[in-house]
């Protein structure tokens, strides 16, 4: 989803396949990257993913930092951090 309000239609794997970095790196560049293209019209995005050990991997974050416009790789995200949970923390 986009900041702007853009949705991007659902893609779905085949029955029983795995998503391993490869078979995610290949719905990033036909899929996701083509969508984020059409929709940015030429503005900048950002892009962001969870720490899933597909998204992660060196070949999907160097993909990532060398195709997309801005992109928070794995090292900008703290692993875990109670300060982010807003069920933890009692003060928010």
């Amino acid at each position: 989803m986009s900041s702007e309000g853009d949705i991007m239609p659902p893609h779905f794997f085949a029955k029983g396949q795995n998503v391993n970095k490869e078979v995610y790196l290949d719905v990033m560049q036909t899929v996701v990257k083509a969508w984020m293209t059409q929709i940015a019209t030429g503005r900048p995005y950002l892009y962001q993913q969870d720490g899933a050990p597909a998204h992660t991997s060196n070949l999907v974050q160097n993909w990532c930092l060398e195709n997309l416009d801005m992109f928070w790789s794995k090292e900008f995200w703290p692993p875990s951090s109670p300060d982010l949970n807003l069920f933890f923390n009692k003060k928010l």
